[in-house]
């Protein structure tokens, strides 16, 4: 029996349509969705060897790790070390770990992962790797803290950058090529990819002129990827960056490429693995004042390395301290910034901001501890109730820190609760809109949305005009949406009672508090 017919007799399931791309995580109960993906499937195994080979050994990465376990400061530590604190922006790789197989498939040559926010406890003495010019600013920003704030320490707090960071690093860019060689993706499909590089425009003409080509020498295409054996390391980064787009399209993926998924699930740091981006603390180093960068070549993505002493991590019990929550009196500040067209940033302008802007940092006094440990126990009644993750994940980056507001303090003082009026205000309207787009996952996410939702809106009494009446087939899809959502109740009767009090509340703001008081018996869980 030939190869092809094997997997067309063992077709997989749809949990396995999933890991290997071709089917959404929110598609597995929906069976035109699963019959796409499944003649998307089987069309590319008829039509690739490659992909066939993929396919027959498609099973599980061998990874080794030698890091144990990281050390954890606690916040009140922190404070009491008199620390100043440096957002240090990171992707979340695991630092010296080891891919061997990568989804089954056996690797040419073991790929090394030397990033991460554990990088330190790997290089003594050596805290940080960038390129240099970005290294030069994070050290000048280092100087500039400690020296701002009377001598302070500063410390880098490892802040996780989203899943793009990935097309950054070496190791993604030699899992994507060692992964198709071991399916076999024949000369043709390389010289497609070759073409799409070569028509990538720059400022003056071609953004890569001088790349040879994996059809041509895959040996020196590999190095001018990786800025070796004599090619430009500048180059190379935007040179990754552009190839691991192309490389991860679906219509590679049929040929044989492996799915990025695949390749992220093992260079990724397990506890960073599904962390919203923005998650602050997983690593933390002391910096040093006046210090010179040096050079550092171990790391192949980058050429310099930032002197400083590795401390572990913020003790954060478990829970997703978002960089807004961490680095509150910068962020704050940020916030109020405008674009040159007098716009407000937008999230991606703020976390880019956050850190790279040479001038923030955070003071780590009794405010900032005040603050940061309210958060985590706050998240951590939530979970307690079942009304988030474990890991706390609402909340996480779009939030803003409301540190001084005297209206909360009113709030709170009479009902017995955390929850101010401009979270609820701020949740609901976030969670309301979701609702309405029938967006389940982001209602759920929304800041603090799920501290609204959670105290018991839904079990109020229906009012005329909500949004079934206003709405009308948009607001039925919503209901559908949500009716297996057990937070927004399991009946007609639950959803109905929620939405008209999300319409009604969600315009309101401070003239209502009092509207809002009457209903406090509804929040006395938080």
């Amino acid at each position: 029996m030939g190869l092809l017919t094997t997997l067309l007799k063992n077709l997989p399931e749809p949990a396995q349509l999933v890991k290997m791309g071709y089917l959404g995580a929110d598609q597995v109960n929906n069976p035109t969705q699963i019959k796409r993906a499944m003649t998307a499937y089987t069309k590319a195994i008829s039509n690739s060897p490659a992909a066939q080979r993929k396919a027959a050994a498609y099973g599980d990465s061998e990874v080794v790790t030698t890091l144990g376990p990281k050390s954890l400061m606690t916040p009140e530590e922190i404070v009491k070390n008199e620390y100043v604190l440096v957002p240090t922006g990171g992707d979340g790789s695991a630092t010296a770990t080891t891919v061997k197989k990568l989804a089954g498939l056996p690797l040419e040559q073991p790929v090394n992962v030397w990033g991460g926010g554990r990088f330190g406890e790997r290089f003594p003495n050596l805290a940080y790797a960038s390129m240099s010019g970005r290294a030069q600013d994070k050290q000048k920003q280092f100087t500039e803290a400690s020296k701002a704030t009377g001598g302070r320490t500063p410390l880098g707090v490892h802040i996780l950058m989203g899943e793009d960071s990935y097309n950054f690093m070496t190791p993604t860019t030699e899992l994507m090529v060692g992964g198709a060689k071991a399916a076999g993706v024949p000369k043709k499909v390389w010289k497609k990819i070759d073409e799409e590089i070569a028509a990538i425009k720059g400022k003056n003409g071609p953004a890569f002129p001088h790349f040879v080509g994996f059809s041509s020498n895959m040996e020196d295409a590999m190095s001018q990827l990786l800025g070796i054996n004599g090619f430009s390391k500048e180059q190379s980064g935007p040179l990754r960056k552009a190839f691991l787009p192309i490389a991860k399209k679906a219509a590679n993926r049929d040929e044989g490429f492996p799915n990025l998924k695949d390749i992220i699930d093992v260079v990724a740091e397990p506890e960073l693995r599904n962390a919203p981006v923005g998650t602050s603390g997983f690593s933390i180093f002391e910096g040093v004042p006046n210090a010179n960068i040096v050079p550092h070549d171990v790391n192949l993505s980058y050429d310099s390395g930032i002197l400083g002493t590795n401390k572990g991590g913020i003790d954060t019990q478990g829970v997703n301290v978002p960089s807004t929550e961490m680095f509150i009196d910068p962020y704050t500040e940020i916030s109020r910034r405008k674009t040159k067209t007098n716009e407000p940033f937008t999230d991606q302008q703020r976390r880019d901001t956050l850190w790279m802007d040479p001038k923030l940092y955070q003071v780590a006094d009794q405010r900032w501890l005040d603050h940061v440990q309210g958060y985590i126990e706050k998240q951590k009644r939530l979970a307690a109730l079942g009304l988030i993750g474990a890991t706390g994940a609402a909340g996480a980056e779009e939030s803003q820190p409301d540190m001084a507001d005297p209206e909360a303090s009113l709030f709170q003082e009479n009902q017995g609760s955390n929850v101010s009026p401009s979270d609820f205000l701020r949740g609901s309207m976030d969670a309301g809109a979701a609702l309405l787009r029938g967006a389940t996952g982001a209602a759920m996410s929304a800041p603090n949305a799920l501290v609204s939702l959670g105290g018991g809106l839904y079990g109020l009494a229906n009012e005329q005009g909500g949004l079934l009446e206003r709405f009308g087939k948009g607001a039925e899809r919503a209901q559908s949406a949500v009716k297996d959502v057990p937070v927004l109740g399991q009946t007609e009767e639950d959803f109905l009672g929620l939405l008209p009090r999300l319409t009604s509340i969600s315009g309101k703001s401070k003239g209502d508090m009092e509207k809002m008081q009457r209903f406090g018996s509804y929040f006395s869980p938080f």
